[in-house]
C-alpha cells in the first residue's frame, strides 16, 4: 500500500519545530542568536580572564556557579547556530515520507490529537519556563553583584560606561537560558514524532489480524516493514548529531549540576529572598534539562521496543510461507529496541537517578572541602 506523504503544517507539534528548530531560518531569530553569541562569548573571556587575575577561594565560590551554567549556555548556543540547520533539513525530508496521522483511519487520529495535547501543554511549559527564568535575572528584581560576576567585572573594566553592557547582557539573558534547553527540545521533537509513527505502526499491525487475504496481509506487513525501515534511517541520522554532542554536554552538564548544588549549599550560609529565588531558577532548569534529555531516551527505548510485543500477537498460523517469512524478518529487525548510548553511558531514567546522586556527592564534597 502507498500511504499519502505527511504534511508537517498540519502536525500536531508543528509550533514546536518552529520554536526549537527553525529558530536560525528566520531574520529576527538569526540577529538574536548571533548577537546573544557574540555578547555572551565576550562577557565570558572577560570573566575568565578576571577570575584568572583575581583568583581565591571566596570569588570561585560565590560566582563560579553562573560562570559555568553560562558557558554551558554559551556552548549550547554556538552548537545549535552550526549544527542545527543541516540537521533540521535532514529531518523534514525524512518526515515528509512517513505516515500522515489518518493512516489508521479518524479515530486513531483523535486518539493521537488528544494524547499530542497534552504532550504539548507539558513541553510548551517547560519551554516557556526558561526566557521566565532569564527574566527573572532581570536588574530591576534586585542587585545581581551577589551572583553575578558580570557586574562586577562590567564596573571595574567599562567604569562609567559599564550600564550600557550590563543592560545588553541581562536584556540578553532570556534567550540565552531558551538555547539551555533547545538542544534537549529537539531530541525530544525527534521522539515525539517517532511516537506518533510508532503508534499507527502498532495500529496497522494490530488489524493484520482482520485481514483474510493473503495478498493484503503481504501489502501490510511489506508497508509496516518500509515504515520502520524509514524511522530507523530518520532516528539513525538524528543520533548521528546526537553522538556529536553528547560527550561535551554530559561533561558540561556535569559540572554544571555539581556547581548549582554546590551553591546552592555556599548560599544557605548567608541567604536572601532575591538570591534563593535566582538560585531556584538555575536549580529547575538544570533538573528540566536533565529530565529532558533523559525522557527522550528512555521514550525512544520504550516505544521502539512496544513493535516486538504487538507482532507477537500476530496471527502467524494462518498465513503462507511468504508473509511468515516477512514476519520474522520483521521480528528480527524489532526485537532490540533503539537506544542513545555512548562510551557505555545510556540515555535514560537510570541515568538521570546515576547523574543527580553523583553531582550531590561531589557537591557536598567541594562544599566540605571549602569550610
Amino acid at each position: 500500500m502507498r500511504e499519502k506523504p505527511l504534511h508537517l503544517s498540519h502536525f500536531p507539534y508543528y509550533l514546536l519545530k518552529i520554536m526549537l528548530c527553525d529558530t536560525e531560518q528566520y531574520r529576527l531569530g538569526r540577529f538574536l542568536s548571533y548577537s546573544c553569541a557574540v555578547i555572551h562569548s565576550i562577557s565570558l573571556l572577560l570573566q575568565m580572564y578576571y577570575l584568572i587575575d583575581n583568583f581565591n577561594k571566596e570569588t570561585v565560590s560565590r560566582y563560579g556557579c553562573v560562570v559555568i551554567v553560562t558557558t554551558y549556555c554559551v556552548v549550547a548556543l554556538i552548537y545549535e547556530i552550526l549544527y542545527a540547520q543541516p540537521s533540521v533539513s535532514m529531518m523534514s525530508q525524512q518526515i515528509s515520507t512517513l505516515w500522515p496521522m489518518d493512516a489508521c483511519g479518524e479515530k486513531v487520529k483523535q486518539m493521537i490529537l488528544k494524547r499530542a495535547f497534552f504532550t504539548s501543554v507539558v513541553t510548551y511549559s517547560i519551554l516557556f519556563s526558561f526566557p521566565i527564568f532569564g527574566i527573572i535575572m532581570f536588574p530591576l528584581w534586585g542587585d545581581q553583584s551577589d551572583m553575578f560576576l558580570c557586574v562586577r567585572v562590567f564596573n571595574e573594566y567599562f567604569t562609567k560606561w559599564s550600564k550600557v553592557p550590563i543592560y545588553l547582557y541581562f536584556c540578553s539573558f532570556p534567550v540565552l537560558t531558551f538555547s539551555g534547553i533547545r538542544l534537549p527540545g529537539m531530541l525530544l521533537y525527534a521522539i515525539l514524532i517517532t511516537n506518533i509513527q510508532i503508534i499507527l505502526l502498532n495500529q496497522k499491525i494490530a488489524h493484520i489480524s482482520d485481514l483474510g487475504d493473503q495478498r493484503l496481509v503481504f501489502g501490510t506487513l511489506c508497508s509496516c516493514v518500509s515504515l520502520q525501515i524509514k524511522l530507523r534511517q530518520m532516528l539513525n541520522k538524528v543520533l548521528q548529531f546526537v553522538y556529536l554532542v553528547m560527550p561535551v554536554f554530559l561533561l558540561l552538564g556535569a559540572l554544571t549540576a555539581i556547581s548549582v548544588l554546590f551553591f546552592l549549599f555556599y548560599s544557605l550560609e548567608n541567604p536572601s529572598d532575591y538570591l534563593m529565588i535566582r538560585l531556584a531558577c538555575f536549580l529547575g532548569g538544570n533538573i528540566l534539562v536533565v529530565f529532558t534529555f533523559c525522557e527522550s531516551g528512555q521514550a525512544l527505548s520504550n516505544d521502539t521496543g512496544r513493535i516486538f510485543d504487538i507482532l507477537l500477537t500476530c496471527p502467524w498460523y494462518k498465513w503462507d510461507k511468504k508473509n511468515k517469512n516477512i514476519l520474522l524478518m520483521f521480528l528480527v529487525n524489532s526485537l532490540k529496541p533503539m537506544s542513545i548510548t555512548i562510551a557505555g553511558i545510556t540515555l535514560d531514567y537510570k541515568l538521570a537517578v546515576t547523574l543527580i546522586r553523583t553531582c550531590c556527592s561531589y557537591a557536598l564534597v567541594l562544599y566540605q572541602m571549602k569550610n
